[in-house]
């Protein structure tokens, strides 16, 4: 019997999952390894190497041998030039089914064999001021629509936290609109590489102080992004307010202006928008909904947390082998 395994590979994490043929998961591995470590000029066959100790491994704990693999699958950003190779995006709006057939067939020569890769979703245009673009995200988006997180007849849209921090907006099985933002790979630069680190608590609080999250996001509204942070080394500073204070702060200025930004693009471009879905982490997803509570232009947000037993990524890899397989 064939098995399968898909990687999915983020900016700081990257995981395996190996599958039965019928798509039910035998294994998974977990390495915090992700291609932001490419990026910031790291040797790419570190990366490569990482990925086939991953696989490897998986065959020794299941005893599988390689002839038994039918494929391997990977998505997010093994599919930029900083993966396996770098795939172009599908233009949005598009079909899931007509997604589905855009899969690139790559050689990865260190694994002898050939890499079938999902490519990664942008908007039209050929200004940046106009794109969007994920990688990774489009097939946790899958997921969700697979498990009836996304009804026909009314568009949704999904907040998708992470290092990058995307939306992706659906209606009746297509893909129709994107927005993407730098939210927890800044948050962490600002925390950790800046002054800033001397004024923050060792670690962020559990449950952040709605009111300051609120205050750091009305703060980037009234004084723009630059004044707002620096705000939060001023507290600290002066010792205006306890350490936990300015983290949610600085939390709520970094996040809240994903939230205006969403906004914008709802009143310009979604104005029927149906459904906000906020998909991920409980905690993060905790303070989105708060920073987007009372907002005028977008419905009340739901918190679907995330299933670590069976992620969303997984199921959208299994949504779409299903489709390709009835092509």
């Amino acid at each position: 019997m064939a098995h399968t395994v898909y990687y999915d590979c983020g900016n700081t994490n990257t995981r395996l999952y190996l599958l039965k043929e019928d798509l039910s998961l035998v294994t998974q591995i977990k390495a915090r390894y992700g291609v932001k470590e490419v990026a910031m000029g790291a040797d790419r066959s570190e990366w490569i190497r990482t990925l086939y100790g991953m696989y490897t491994e998986a065959l020794r704990e299941t005893g599988l041998r390689d002839g038994d693999i039918g494929g391997i699958w990977a998505s997010g950003m093994a599919t930029s030039g900083f993966g396996f190779q770098d795939i172009p995006h599908v233009c949005v709006p598009v079909s899931f089914e007509a997604f589905s057939e855009q899969v690139v067939r790559v050689h990865a020569p260190f694994f002898k064999r050939d890499v079938f890769l999902i490519p990664g979703l942008k908007t039209q245009g050929s200004k940046a001021e106009e794109i969007h673009h994920v990688r990774g995200e489009e097939t946790e988006a899958l997921g969700l629509a697979a498990r009836g997180a996304v009804p026909n007849g009314q568009e949704t849209a999904v907040i998708l936290p992470g290092s990058h921090t995307q939306a992706v907006f659906y209606r009746n099985g297509w893909f129709t609109d994107l927005l993407s933002t730098f939210t927890g790979e800044l948050y962490a630069a600002l925390r950790f590489g800046t002054s800033l680190a001397g004024v923050m608590p060792e670690q962020d609080p559990a449950d952040p102080d709605p009111e300051m999250l609120r205050r750091g996001m009305e703060n980037v509204q009234r004084h723009g992004f630059n004044r707002a942070v620096y705000m939060t080394l001023t507290m600290g500073r002066f010792e205006l307010l306890p350490s936990e204070k300015r983290a949610a702060y600085l939390q709520g200025a970094v996040l809240g202006d994903f939230v205006q930004a969403l906004q914008e693009r709802v009143r310009d471009h979604h104005p029927d928008l149906g459904r906000l879905v906020i998909a991920g982490d409980p905690k993060i997803g905790r303070i989105y909904q708060i920073l987007l509570e009372g907002s005028s232009l977008l419905p009340p947000a739901e918190l679907l947390p995330a299933d670590a037993e069976n992620p969303w990524a997984l199921e959208g890899m299994r949504m779409l082998l299903q489709h390709r397989a009835a092509l």
